[in-house]
Order: structure tokens, then C-alpha cells, then sequence
């Protein structure tokens, strides 16, 4: 009994031990993976869509600095970098921060890059000492189509490039065909400047129109669009139209492309004489270009460079035959040059210190055109004389 007893003990340990061991090993060696059992994904890279940048345009100043705003899209995008590049450096850097600086006058381009998606800030630089924006009569107009303010001092003026004196910042009495000369260059109308030189040196003069075929001077330009500033034997009547007459770039364009055989012909002198103008002083692309001024907008400069108030009841006189003049206006002469005393010498033409007789673009009659003639005897005569008489031109421009 004994005996059985112990060789039952002995089996039961046994496999007891099988158990254990086969339990042990369950644990350090795993079974095949069950297919399924693992339901993670990985996700893919979020490409970009779009890439902008605030802002799209800018003015500056040489030596300002402007830091650009860029986002992208989707918001979960994955952006490895951002490139910032200048189109020319010598007008505006940029750094990886997309930090822009002004190195010089001019208009360039800021590129900004990533994963091939990009985007683009015109930059336009302004060598002055303020934006066109913020004209005042008075100030000096670059080459660059900047500014130096009115009270710049005289060496800093004499150094810089001046082609023009801001002589209006009224822009409703810019014609709408030059404001939207502006507009459709993207630039928002400011206002209008007198070239600080004469078309050809002080003395220099020419015809409004002469037909060298027929000897002739007698054509009525109102078949193209140009009105009469002129009402027979009413002055007053003359004034209203003369002063409301703005449009001299509508009407040198009018000349230079409705009379285009005749213009290049040499029919139109002094208009020719006025366009030519912008090889001799280049305008900057930032403006109209030289035109030649309507008889308001001569008005506008006398009123405003020369102080002169020019109206119907502030001495105001009938020149007959629908012409009328001022008087009691001072040295106007004197006056005008005042405001070209800082322009370096080679950037000016002084008006003559006696008389000074020019042509407008401004149409009297089918062979009359109007001039503007002022003097050291405070005398301002608007008249119209035959369009072969010649009369010198000062040109004028928008920007």
C-alpha cells in the first residue's frame, strides 16, 4: 500500500513539472503574429497649396527696411523652408527673415519660395525724402519720380537729380484722360509738375500748327476731340472755359495720334517739341510722361508757384475780342524762379527776368491757339494769336 502510494506521488510531481516548463517557455517564445492584429497608419507629408505674401506692393525710401508676412496653405502644410529672393539687388536686398531693405531708386521684385509654390512683392524705391503720396506744392521732383520736400536745404536739392516743382496736388484738376493714364499704369493719381527747364533754351520758339503743304494754318481740331477755350467778344465768358481747360495731355496725345501723318511731318512743331521733350528729360515710368499744358492748368501754375490770384474779380481786365489779362500780380517772373533757387544749374532753365510768351495746348479757333504771356510788370495775359506765330513751351506732367 505503502508502495503504491509513492509511486503515485512521484507521477504527480512529474506532471506538475511538465506544466511549469512548458509554461516557462510559452512566455519567452511567442507564437507567430496574428495577420490583423495591428491597425496603426502612417501618415503622409500635408503638401502646400498656396504661399502668400503681406504685402504685395510697397514704397520705400533708400535705406528703409520692411519685414514681409508670409502664409501658407493648408494651415498643416509641411514647410521645410522659405526662400526670400530680390530680383535686383541694387535697388532691394532681403534676408532669410524675409527682411527687405532699400538699397536704391528704383522698382524690383521679392520672390518668395517653398516646395515650388510661390508668390511675389513689387518693391518700388524712392531716392527723395518723401513718397509721392505726400506731396505739397513746391516740393522737387526727381528723376526717380521721388521727392525732396519743399524746405529741403539747397546743397541736398543741388545734389539730387530735380526735374520738375510740384505746382498742383488738386488731382480734379487733372483731366480724367491723364488720371487714368495712371490708373491703368497702377499708380493712384497725385498731382501735377512743371519741368524746371524750358523746351529748347529760353529763347527758343515754334509754331502750334502750320501746314507746310498748303501754307496754311487754319484747321479746326475739334473734328478730333479738342474744344475752343474762347467766346468771341465775351472775356468773361473766355475765362470760365480757359480756367476749366485741364486736358493738355488728352490733347498732345489727340495731336501725336489723330494727326499722326501731319504730326511726324513736322505740322505740329511745338507739340512735337513738347513730346520730344522726354528724350532730352526723361519722365519716370511713375508718370505721364511731358505733355503740353492746357491753358487752366497754367492758371493753376501761376496761381500756385507765382501766388498770383487769378479770377474774375481780382483785377481782371478785357483784352478784347474774347481775350482778358491781370494785372498787379508782381514780379511774376521773379516770382517763378524763386522756386528753382536750390536746383543745381544744369537742372534748370530760369524764365526770362522781362517777358515771357508761351504756347498751351488750348485751341482759340480753327487757326488760333491760346498763349500765356507774363512779365516784370505784374502783368498775366491770356490771348489767343494765330496758330504760325511762335511762342516757346514749358512742359508739365502727372504723377
Amino acid at each position: 500500500m505503502k508502495k503504491s502510494l509513492f509511486i503515485i506521488a512521484i507521477a504527480f510531481i512529474a506532471v506538475s513539472l511538465s506544466t511549469i516548463s512548458c509554461e516557462k517557455n510559452n512566455t519567452e517564445k511567442p507564437g507567430p503574429e496574428v495577420p490583423g492584429g495591428d491597425t496603426t497608419e502612417v501618415e503622409e507629408p500635408v503638401e502646400i497649396e498656396s504661399i502668400s505674401v503681406d504685402p504685395t506692393s510697397a514704397e520705400m525710401l533708400i535705406g528703409d527696411n520692411l519685414t514681409l508676412t508670409v502664409t501658407v496653405l493648408p494651415e498643416n502644410a509641411e514647410v521645410e523652408n522659405i526662400s526670400y529672393t530680390s530680383d535686383d539687388t541694387s535697388i532691394a536686398t532681403v534676408d532669410e527673415n524675409g527682411t527687405v531693405t532699400a538699397t536704391g531708386s528704383g522698382r524690383t521684385s521679392i520672390f518668395v519660395e517653398s516646395a515650388n509654390v510661390k508668390d511675389t512683392c513689387v518693391v518700388q524705391v524712392y531716392g527723395g525724402n518723401k513718397f509721392p503720396s505726400q506731396a505739397t506744392v513746391g516740393d522737387f521732383y526727381l528723376s526717380d519720380g521721388s521727392l525732396l520736400d519743399v524746405s529741403t536745404d539747397a546743397a541736398t536739392v543741388a545734389s539730387h537729380d530735380v526735374i520738375g516743382i510740384v505746382y498742383s496736388t488738386d488731382t480734379t484738376r487733372m483731366g480724367a484722360a491723364e488720371k487714368q493714364a495712371l490708373i491703368d499704369k497702377g499708380i493712384e493719381p497725385h498731382g501735377s509738375v512743371m519741368a524746371t527747364k524750358h523746351v529748347g533754351d529760353i529763347t527758343y520758339s515754334n509754331m502750334w500748327f502750320y501746314d507746310a503743304a498748303t501754307q496754311g494754318w487754319d484747321r479746326d481740331e475739334r473734328e478730333i476731340g479738342i474744344p475752343y477755350a474762347y467766346v468771341v467778344d465775351d472775356y468773361y465768358a473766355s475765362y470760365e472755359l480757359s480756367d476749366a481747360d485741364i486736358d493738355g495731355y488728352l490733347y498732345t496725345k489727340l495731336i501725336q495720334e489723330e494727326r499722326a501723318a501731319d504730326y511726324e511731318a513736322g505740322y505740329y512743331p511745338i507739340f512735337k517739341d513738347a513730346v520730344d521733350f522726354n528724350e532730352t528729360v526723361a519722365a519716370p515710368e511713375t508718370s505721364t510722361g511731358w505733355y503740353l499744358p492746357a491753358t487752366g492748368q497754367w492758371f493753376d501754375i501761376l496761381r500756385n508757384l507765382a501766388g498770383a490770384t487769378l479770377n474774375t474779380t481780382s483785377s481782371f481786365f478785357d483784352g478784347e475780342t474774347g481775350n482778358f489779362f491781370w494785372l498787379g500780380k508782381g514780379d511774376v517772373p521773379e516770382l517763378m524762379n524763386a522756386n528753382f533757387e536750390k536746383v543745381a544749374d544744369d537742372d534748370k532753365t530760369m524764365f526770362d527776368p522781362v517777358t515771357n510768351q508761351l504756347w498751351t495746348s488750348s485751341q482759340a479757333s480753327s487757326n488760333q491757339a491760346r498763349v500765356i504771356i507774363f512779365d516784370n510788370a505784374s502783368f498775366i495775359h491770356s490771348f489767343w494769336y494765330y496758330k504760325y506765330y511762335y511762342f516757346g513751351a514749358r512742359c508739365v506732367l502727372g504723377f
